[in-house]
């Protein structure tokens, strides 16, 4: 079973209509524009607090505590955002159905291990290690859960090929003549 598969977005049938005013979830309360409005101010904190923690890459030797603590902060809101669209009950029944339970498994020990590699080892090679694989797991994610994700994925992939293509192919063979 490939990753893509472990990280789909679930079918339309498995949790209702997309953002429906009937949803039974934790929170039934919350009208659609609610429901959006949390989705992107959890979405938008997420992105701040990954953004913040990339600026401490240069640094990282001197503060990997505050890199590994904005880092998993960010992802964390992140899959609140996407909680926040169907409910959160919905969507842990979602993260914890058996194909998607692997791919679970691995985001969330990987983001304690991060913050364990950062605050109590110490270590910069390991939490850098262990970040990787949390942004890692957070980004197929969230590209198999948004629609046309793959799909867009795969036709940015092309044009960025046909353009390096385009480039070092003949700058290649006007270097070494052939």
């Amino acid at each position: 079973e490939s990753i893509g598969q472990m990280a789909k977005p679930p079918e339309q049938d498995e949790l209702g209509s997309f953002m429906s005013e009937d949803n039974n979830g934790c929170l039934p309360s919350l009208s659609r524009k609610q429901r959006l409005l949390g989705f992107m101010g959890c979405l938008l904190t997420g992105a701040f607090c990954l953004g913040m923690g990339s600026l401490y890459i240069p640094i990282l030797y001197l503060k990997a505590r505050k890199f590994a603590l904005l880092f998993t902060l960010g992802s964390l809101l992140i899959l609140a955002s996407l909680s926040m669209l169907r409910g959160p009950q919905e969507f842990m029944k979602h993260l914890l159905a058996r194909e998607r339970l692997l791919f679970t498994c691995a985001y969330l020990s990987s983001a304690i291990a991060t913050l364990y590699a950062a605050m109590y080892l110490k270590s910069l090679p390991i939490t850098v290690v262990f970040a990787s694989i949390e942004f890692s797991t957070l980004l197929v994610f969230v590209i198999n859960y948004i629609p046309g994700g793959v799909t867009g994925l795969r036709m940015l992939f092309k044009i960025w090929w046909k353009a390096v293509t385009t480039v070092t192919v003949p700058l290649l063979r006007r270097t070494f003549d052939v």
